[in-house]
């Protein structure tokens, strides 16, 4: 069998917030969201010579204002960890990313 899969995806996301900072190591920051998303997507699949299916689907957000909130730590002088929640009506995500500088 074989599936592929084409998609196109576009998100558009103003986000101003403010921060505040708990210690000198840790913050907390938040605001606002305005999000917009819009894609296509489009799956075929064949299992076998009778079986094959082609679907299509639109990629869209029906809530476009929300909000979002995150925490900041500063691990060392080099290393910090981010830790972000975002919602609007409709959805919702968390992301959790750690960056180092140079």
């Amino acid at each position: 069998g074989q599936t592929d899969v084409d998609s196109d995806l576009y998100i558009l996301q103003i986000a101003p917030g403010i921060t505040y900072n708990l210690t000198y190591n840790y913050s907390i920051y938040g605001g606002p969201l305005f999000q917009w998303v819009y894609g296509k997507a489009e799956t075929k699949a064949t299992n076998s010579l009778l079986f094959r299916t082609n679907t299509k689907s639109d990629i869209k957000n029906d809530s476009h204002f929300g909000g979002w909130v995150g925490f900041r730590a500063d691990i060392d002088a080099y290393i910090s960890l981010n830790i972000e929640y975002q919602i609007t009506g409709t959805s919702s995500s968390i992301g959790l990313n750690i960056t180092s500088k140079f």
